[in-house]
């Protein structure tokens, strides 16, 4: 399968965003061997450096593109600059564990993690969605979380960021269909990157590689589904249903957990 995912992005230009570390770092460096292009944006222009270095060491074309998606006028124009992307990986995120109350006076916790998890990667899609759809072909793949579906206690500005990209991403897939277009969600459990250390500690424990992340993105591309998710959300969003104030609590105590 994973095969099949390096074949349909032979020869294509792939735009991967978060792609200085963790999942984003990964999939660049994957798709390497096969990609005609990889453009890989990010805020951190040393990091993206080092990025392309090892994907020209792999065979691979990089292209650094460095810009904070928070930044949604600069986001759009760089959406227009890419317009000629076959496949775009959206994958940057902002992560805060913040309860409601301690940034009730701090309306900055929601805006950046609102300007990255959902708005800024919307402004670079859209230019980037009217070239496939005007071509009749391509793929975007968005990262949200399982959380989208499974909100946790402490984590209200995250959650609900992703919850929005997630519900964008499910309902401009069946638009873009007729115009050979692919939408996909991918919803991953907590995965061991850079950004959930100062939280989770080193080590975080149950946590999913970043290779085992990127081999999901890989088969999403060969598959093209709507969703991607563990096996378990479904239960658990069953439970949460029926259930929700028992729910919240048992997420809240999973979420909430550093070590």
């Amino acid at each position: 399968m994973l095969e099949r995912g390096l074949a349909a992005v032979a020869g294509r230009t792939i735009v991967v965003t978060g792609a200085s570390s963790g999942i984003g770092r990964a999939v660049a460096l994957a798709l390497a061997p096969a990609a005609g292009r990889i453009v890989c944006l990010a805020r951190r222009t040393d990091l993206l450096s080092e990025v392309a270095a090892e994907i020209t060491a792999r065979g691979g074309t990089p292209e650094v593109v460095t810009l904070d998606l928070r930044d949604t006028a600069a986001a759009t124009a760089t959406g227009y600059d890419l317009a000629d992307a076959e496949v775009l990986i959206a994958n940057a995120g902002h992560s805060i564990r913040r309860g409601v109350l301690e940034y009730a006076d701090r309306f900055d916790t929601l805006s950046r993690s609102t300007g990255v998890n959902f708005l800024g990667s919307v402004a670079l899609a859209l230019p980037i969605l009217a070239g496939m759809a005007s071509r009749g072909n391509g793929h975007v793949i968005g990262v949200t979380s399982v959380n989208a579906t499974l909100p946790a206690p402490g984590w209200s500005a995250y959650c609900s960021s992703k919850a929005a990209f997630d519900s964008w991403l499910r309902a401009i897939g069946p638009e873009l269909a007729p115009a050979n277009v692919a939408v996909t969600a991918v919803r991953f459990p907590l995965v061991d990157t850079p950004m959930v250390r100062p939280t989770y500690g080193a080590r975080p424990r149950g946590a999913m590689s970043v290779d085992a992340a990127s081999a999901w993105i890989l088969r999403a591309l060969a598959t093209r589904p709507a969703v991607v998710e563990p096996w378990w959300v479904r239960p658990a969003e069953a439970l949460t249903a029926l259930a929700p104030g028992t729910s919240a609590r048992l997420i809240g105590r999973g979420s909430m957990r550093r070590h």
